[in-house]
């Protein structure tokens, strides 16, 4: 089992990374190995839900670009 305290830690760099991301301030480069590192390290415990619900979604998805003006 996870410490609770990891999770958190863990979800909030995960939410400043998608922030990051989406302003352009990070790279996929740069997010990837990070997310892979905790990934690696939940598989030992029986985290699949919680793995699932963390990374459900589209989370690093680029933020849709207006229309431009016709």
């Amino acid at each position: 089992m996870l410490d609770p305290a990891n999770i958190d830690r863990f979800t909030g760099r995960l939410r400043a990374m998608r922030d990051g991301y989406r302003a352009g301030a990070i790279g996929m480069r740069e997010i990837a190995p990070r997310v892979r590192a905790w990934i690696a390290h939940a598989q030992h415990a029986d985290t699949w839900w919680l793995r699932e619900t963390i990374f459900r979604g589209e989370a690093f998805r680029p933020p849709r670009r207006p229309a431009p003006p016709s």
